[in-house]
């Protein structure tokens, strides 16, 4: 990676596009690559004002402890490689990376989604896509944001259950600690969240590296039980699309097939912040299972197959996204001269005054008149949520919650219902996936999600406010309560293929059966609880954890706390 002009700024949009799309050079290995160093090294020593005494090219820790275990037996068929970076005007460069090339159904010409921007001159391409989070709200200042090659849209990373992956993460933040418009720091440690990842590809939260280096994670992708479990590889169900209408079988649990994921900072002490300046990214697990693929080999034509057909698309072989949208929702704050905003002095969690999706500010979505599959992230840093989704006239929109937290559900459930009216309490990183279907509704109708979670800090939430009171106008207190995305109902003509989520709700099908540990082995499992909060803290570290009724500790990376045996049951609380 090219290195910048100065310490205070990441390498030119020329150099940046460049790493991203060079062949992957030098080429991964075992242990972490000291053979060359840091390229950036002579500019970092004249901005600290002294030589680097050593310096490699990759951050990740030497040695046999971060050596990539069972290296060979995962050897990573596919990468990916990505540079943090500040915000600069997208170029377009991954425009060809894109599976359907901005050629196929609603990303094809005259589909939904073939304009990037909702503007001229952005069909089949996001050259020129600034980052801002309104069209008439000020481009944000490089060192206000920090993102995935440091442009929008938000990237998506699309992989395939057991199919072994290299991410190669460059850090291009500034040099300078100091040049971040307040707040985030130049290091980056990334962990893919829920993933079944070894320890040096999990981004421990000490494991960060600097600027001008990379690091290598190799992510195996693998079914858990993957030793224990269909060690021959037989099962149909466990496996992933392989780009010609079939599936390659794979080792493990099916059951254990997971779906919506994400990645992000993980730098001790600062994830919040970094998480906040824009190192979040979801990520899609692909699937016999979840193969993004409707109308074809569907489970609702046959038990015996594995396609669940959720809504997707049909122009590709697997990873359609015509009809499946990733949501990432997170409140922000913003200055007097509109530039991204933290407060690094609140250690009780900062809460953001404003609702974002995907870094837009009050944006709207075009839908058909079909069902859509829905990812919703939280992807805050201290707010929780509790959405709603509406008419116009404020009437309850049916929906079924099909997964959780990267796992499909054994049943579908449906919305309202008589425990609730709207979506669970959706806590910091949690991910709900729901399907919603807008056939009921007429062409030009609006749908609106709607947070109705009151914060008063950063604490925790406080109240749920009555969607009444919402919207009529009648609740003043936190601006991060009300309407936040509006979906606007488009013209269907096509046939929708996808499952009906109400033939898979509680006492019909099953999306993915859930094993059934017996009460016996219930009651005797060891128990452990985890009690969060600030007892025995200090004002440096306030934040403390009890372990089974102990004493309060603050954070040490070397402290083990709890360390189950393969095999053993545990219930924790």
């Amino acid at each position: 990676m090219g290195a910048p002009v100065d310490c205070v700024h990441s390498p030119s949009s020329p150099k940046i596009d460049q790493t991203i799309t060079q062949r992957l050079f030098p080429l991964p290995t075992r242990e972490a690559n000291l053979t060359r160093p840091n390229p950036w090294a002579k500019l970092v020593g004249d901005c600290i004002g002294r030589p680097l005494a050593k310096s490699a090219i990759e951050g990740r820790p030497p040695g046999e402890m971060y050596a990539h275990q069972r290296y060979d037996e995962f050897l990573p068929t596919v990468y990916s490689q990505t540079v943090q970076a500040g915000a600069r005007p997208n170029s377009g460069v991954r425009d060809g990376m894109q599976m359907h090339r901005y050629a196929v159904g609603e990303f094809g010409p005259g589909g939904l989604y073939h304009n990037t921007a909702g503007a001229p001159g952005f069909d089949g391409t996001t050259a020129g896509v600034k980052i801002q989070l309104h069209p008439k709200m000020p481009v944000q200042q490089p060192n206000s944001v920090w993102t995935f090659d440091g442009t929008l849209p938000p990237k998506l990373l699309m992989a395939r259950v057991g199919e072994p992956i290299l991410f190669r993460h460059y850090n291009g933040l500034p040099i300078d600690v100091s040049a971040n418009n307040g707040f985030g720091l130049h290091l980056v440690t990334t962990h893919e969240h829920n993933g079944h990842n070894p320890a040096e590809s999990d981004g421990y939260t000490a494991a960060y590296f600097y600027p001008g280096q990379f690091y290598d994670y190799r992510w195996p992708m693998q079914l858990a039980g993957y030793d224990s479990i269909n060690i021959a590889a037989t099962d149909p169900r466990a496996g992933y699309p392989d780009g010609n209408g079939g599936v390659h079988k794979v080792r493990g649990d099916w059951r254990e097939t997971m779906s919506t994921h994400w990645f992000h900072d993980h730098t001790i002490d600062f994830t919040a912040q970094n998480v906040y300046k824009g190192n979040a990214a979801m990520m899609n697990y692909y699937s016999a299972v979840d193969r993004g693929r409707e109308g074809f080999q569907c489970n609702y034509e046959n038990p015996n197959n594995a396609n669940l057909c959720l809504p997707s698309g049909t122009g590709l072989d697997w990873g359609n996204r015509d009809y499946d949208m990733n949501l990432l929702i997170a409140d922000k704050a913003w200055d007097a001269k509109g530039q991204l905003y933290f407060n690094i002095f609140n250690t009780d969690g900062f809460l953001g005054d404003q609702m974002t999706v995907n870094w837009s500010w009050k944006p709207y979505v075009d839908v058909r008149a079909r069902r859509y599959r829905l990812r919703l992230l939280n992807g805050s840093v201290s707010r929780y949520f509790k959405i709603a989704v509406v008419t116009e006239k404020g009437d309850r929109v049916p929906f079924h919650m099909i997964a959780n937290d990267g796992n499909i559900m054994e049943h579908a459930v449906a919305f309202p219902n008589s425990a609730s009216q709207d979506l669970p309490t959706q806590a910091i990183a949690e991910r709900y996936d729901i399907i919603i279907d807008f056939s009921r509704y007429a062409p030009g109708t609006k749908i609106y999600f709607v947070n109705l979670l009151e914060h008063r800090d950063g604490a925790g939430p406080k109240d749920e406010v009555s969607l009444k009171d919402v919207l009529s106008g009648k609740y003043k207190g936190d601006p991060a309560v009300g309407k936040f995305l509006e979906f606007r109902v488009q013209p269907y003509s096509g046939k929708d293929l996808s499952m009906n989520p109400a033939d898979y709700v509680e006492g019909k099908k099953k999306m993915i059966p859930r094993p059934e540990i017996p009460q016996a082995e219930i009651a005797k499992a060891r128990r452990r609880t985890f009690e969060f909060g600030r007892s025995s803290g200090t004002d440096e570290e306030p934040w403390t954890i009890k372990t089974d009724g102990g004493k309060g500790f603050s954070t040490d990376e070397h402290r083990v706390s709890a360390a189950p045996e393969v095999g053993a049951v545990e219930v924790w609380r």
